[in-house]
C-alpha cells in the first residue's frame, strides 16, 4: 500500500514542527474524526495537544478522544493476547520438560532395581525408546482429558507403609482371593508369590509360570516368550499417527525397563485344522496382581499365548493390600490368539480409591480366531485402559465390553483401537458407565477398516446413567473405513 500525507488537517500552530509519525495513514477513504484521532494519538507533547484542540475546536477534539478509546483499548489487547500466548507457550514447555524429568527418574530408580531377565537387549532399547518417544502431555490428543497429574505426575511423599509383613501378608492377600480350583499366579508388588499361587490346571502342556520357571524350562518357551515381550504398543505394534494413537508408547517402553516378574500363560496347538467351538471347556488361569504401597510404581507384565484350536479363559484381577495405597501401576499384556483359538479375558481393576492405574492391552487375531475382553473398572482415583486389538485372519472376531463405575472425585478412562485389517472379520463393542458425585469417565474407541478388508461388521454402543448433576461422561466414537462393502452401527 501506498503512504501519503495530509498537511490540510494538521494546525496551523504545528505545521512547522516535525510531522507525528501516525500523520502518515494508508491511502484509503476514512472519516475525518477517525484521521485526528490517530493524529491525537501521535502528539508528542502537552504544548502540541492544545494547538491541535485550539485549531480543530472543542467538538472535533471530543469525538476524536471518544475514537481513541478503542483504538488504545485493541493495541492493548492486541499486546495482552501475545504475552498470553508467550507465557503459555512457556508453561507448557516447562510441563513437558516436567513430565521428562519424571520419566528420568522412573527409569534411575527401574533400573537400580531390575533383574537381568532376558540379557540386556530389552532393557536397553527400552532405554532408546524412553529417550525418543515423548512423554504424555495434555497437549497430545491421546490424553487431552485425561488429568495426568493425578495419575503420573504428581509427587508421593513417601509410599504407605504395608500394613502388615511376613505371613500376616500372605494371610490379608489369600482373603482377597476366591477359593476355587483354578490354576492362580499372585505377584505382590510386581513379584511372583509361590506361596500364594497355584500352577497346577490338569493340563501338562500348558505352561503357566513367572520368569524364574520359564528361564528353567526350555529354549523353546524362553525364545518365543522373548519374542512376544520385545514387541511394543505404538512402536512395533498398532503404529498410527499422533491424532488416532492410544499415546501408550512410552507408559510401555517404561514398563520393559522396569517390570520385576512376568506372568506367562503359554498354551501349545493341538495341531489339528479345526477350531475351538463354543461348547469347549475353556482352561481359566487367574492372574492376581497386588500392590501394598510399599513401592511407588509397579509394571505388571502379562503374555498370553494361545495356540491353535485352544481354548483360555484369563481372569487378570488388580487389587490392593490397604485402603491407603496411593501407588501407580503401569501394566503392559500382550495377548495372541492363533488359528481357530478362543480367548475370554477379563480384566478388573478394583484397587483403592487413592491408587492409580493405567494399562496397555495388545491383542492380535488371526484366521478364524476369537477374542472377548471385558474391562471393569471401580477402583482408583485415576485408571485408564488402553486396548488395542488387530483382526489379521479372515473370519475372525472380537468383542471388547466394558463397565466404569465412578464415584467422589474418580477419573476412569477407556481407550480402545479395533483394526480391520483383512476381509471378513466382526467386532462388537459395547460400553457402561455408571458416574456419580463429581466423577467423570472417559472413553474413546476408534474403528480403523482398512481397504481390503470388505465384508466387515461392526458394531459399537455406549449408554451412561449420570446420578448427579456434577457426573459427567465423554464419549468419543471414532470410525475410519475406507472399504465399501461393510456393515456398521454405532451410538452413544
Amino acid at each position: 500500500m501506498m503512504l501519503q500525507w495530509y498537511p490540510g488537517v494538521t494546525p496551523a500552530a504545528i505545521r512547522q514542527t516535525e510531522p507525528p509519525a501516525a500523520f502518515f495513514r494508508f491511502q484509503r477513504q476514512e472519516p475525518v474524526f477517525s484521521r485526528t484521532a490517530a493524529e491525537a494519538v501521535a502528539l508528542r507533547s502537552t504544548a502540541q495537544q492544545q494547538a491541535w484542540i485550539h485549531a480543530v475546536g472543542a467538538g472535533a477534539a471530543i469525538v476524536a478522544a471518544a475514537a481513541t478509546v478503542p483504538f488504545l483499548q485493541h493495541r492493548e489487547s492486541r499486546g495482552r493476547r501475545s504475552q498470553g500466548v508467550v507465557c503459555r507457550e512457556a508453561v507448557l514447555s516447562k510441563a513437558a520438560q516436567a513430565a521428562e524429568t519424571w520419566f528420568q527418574n522412573q527409569a534411575q530408580s527401574a533400573t537400580a532395581r531390575r533383574p537381568n531377565l532376558f540379557g540386556t537387549a530389552l532393557a536397553e532399547r527400552a532405554s532408546s525408546l524412553l529417550g525418543e518417544v515423548a512423554a504424555p502431555t495434555r497437549r497430545q490428543e491421546a490424553w487431552r482429558f485425561t488429568d495426568l497429574e493425578a495419575l503420573l505426575y504428581s509427587p508421593v511423599d513417601s509410599p504407605s507403609r504395608p500394613a502388615a509383613t511376613g505371613p500376616d501378608v500372605s494371610a490379608a492377600i489369600h482373603a482377597l482371593l476366591e477359593d476355587d480350583d483354578c490354576a492362580r499366579l499372585v505377584f505382590v508388588d510386581g513379584v511372583l508369590s509361590e506361596d500364594l499361587s497355584h500352577m497346577m490346571c490338569g493340563d501338562e502342556e500348558l505352561l503357566v509360570c513367572g520368569s524364574e520357571a520359564l528361564q528353567s524350562d526350555g529354549s523353546r518357551a524362553l525364545a518365543r516368550v522373548g519374542d512376544l515381550l520385545a514387541s511394543l504398543p505404538e512402536v512395533d505394534l498398532f503404529e498410527s499417527n499422533a491424532r488416532d494413537s492410544l499415546g501408550c508408547a512410552k507408559l510401555a517402553a517404561l514398563n520393559q525397563l522396569a517390570f520385576l516378574d512376568l506372568a506367562c500363560v503359554c498354551c501349545p496347538g493341538t495341531g489339528g485344522s479345526s477350531a475351538a467351538s463354543e461348547e469347549t471347556e475353556a482352561l481359566r488361569i487367574e492372574v492376581v496382581f497386588v500392590t501394598t504401597g510399599a513401592i511407588a510404581c509397579s509394571s505388571p507384565r502379562l503374555v498370553v499365548d494361545c495356540g491353535s484350536g485352544r481354548s483360555l479363559h484369563i481372569i487378570e484381577n488388580h487389587l490392593s493390600l490397604n485402603a491407603d495405597d496411593e501407588s501407580l501401576s503401569n501394566g503392559v499384556c500382550r495377548v495372541v490368539v492363533a488359528k481357530g483359538a478362543r480367548v475370554k479375558h477379563e480384566l478388573l481393576q478394583q484397587k483403592a480409591n487413592g491408587a492409580r492405574f493405567v494399562e496397555s492391552v495388545m491383542s492380535e487375531v488371526a484366521e478364524g480366531g476369537d477374542y472377548q475382553l471385558r474391562v471393569v473398572q471401580s477402583g482408583c482415583r485415576v485408571g485408564r485402559t488402553n486396548a488395542a486389538i488387530r483382526l489379521a485372519g479372515q473370519s475372525a472376531a472380537c468383542s471388547l465390553t466394558s463397565a466404569m463405575i465412578a464415584g467422589q472425585k474418580q477419573q476412569l478412562d477407556l481407550h480402545s483401537l479395533i483394526h480391520h485389517a483383512v476381509p471378513s472379520c466382526t467386532s462388537h463393542q459395547a460400553h457402561k458407565n455408571v458416574v456419580a458425585d463429581t466423577a467423570e469417565c472417559i472413553f474413546k474407541g476408534a474403528v480403523q477398516v482398512d481397504r481390503v478388508a470388505q465384508q466387515t461388521d461392526s458394531s459399537q454402543i455406549c449408554r451412561s446413567l449420570l446420578l448427579s448433576k456434577k457426573a459427567s461422561v465423554k464419549a468419543m466414537p471414532v470410525l475410519q473405513i475406507r472399504a465399501d462393502d461393510v456393515a456398521f452401527a454405532h451410538g452413544a
